[in-house]
């Protein structure tokens, strides 16, 4: 079955038969990335040795060391439980997702939010990118649906900051919480 549009809207159109838009090697500007499929490719090669061999009761490889990251790359994205991330990934996708912002905000589909967030994880994965998180002492990759629901939630936590400090601003206004300049007291003067 063929598929027309942007890639953006490709990729939305394939999620709906369960082919997820990271799983893809293409990018907006074009350009094909064979990485992940090679990668794919490697680790059927892995399965298939590993299932060859015979085996033994006293060890057996799982999967979940093949596919683990030691260390993530300076474009990766850091899901570190809250802690704030000075990793020029979690920098980057922090200005994608302002950049966004007010047009998630504003009165759209609940198919356009998605579309925002797949176009977010596209030029993640562009620059070279990849969602990860912490598991144990190493990274593992977030899954695609897991992900989506990060960055949507991404999109709230800010737009509730947002209020709060608004509700916070004009309560200090309301009740002359204005700064005071000038010059400071002497040391003499006792409150």
């Amino acid at each position: 079955r063929l598929h027309f549009g942007s890639l953006t809207e490709c990729q939305y159109q394939l999620s709906t038969y369960g082919i997820l838009p990271h799983s893809l090697p293409l990018y907006i500007n074009g350009n094909i990335n064979l990485d992940p499929h090679l990668r794919w490719v490697q680790s059927c090669v892995m399965e298939e040795n590993i299932a060859d061999r015979p085996t033994s009761s006293s060890s057996s490889p799982t999967r979940a060391l093949e596919t683990s990251i030691t260390t993530p790359n300076d474009d990766d994205v850091l899901f570190t439980g809250g802690k704030v991330s000075r990793q020029a990934g979690n920098q980057r996708f922090q200005a994608l997702t302002l950049g966004f912002s007010n047009e998630y905000d504003s009165d759209i589909t609940a198919a356009r939010k998605r579309v925002i967030v797949d176009e977010i994880i596209a030029q993640t994965h562009e620059a070279g990118g990849r969602f990860l998180r912490r598991k144990g002492s190493v990274w593992e990759e977030v899954p695609f649906d897991e992900l989506r629901t990060k960055i949507m939630q991404s999109f709230r936590n800010r737009r509730r900051r947002l209020l709060a400090a608004r509700k916070q601003k004009a309560k200090n206004d309301a009740i002359g919480g204005k700064l005071i300049s000038g010059e400071p007291l002497p040391p003499d003067v006792i409150f």
